[in-house]
């Protein structure tokens, strides 16, 4: 479980990133 948690924080601000880009 604090594997997938792990991965699901790393995507979460992956897009946030992308959003942040995107505007």
């Amino acid at each position: 479980r604090r594997k997938n948690f792990r991965i699901s924080e790393k995507i979460v601000l992956e897009g946030l990133k992308k959003a942040g880009e995107v505007g």
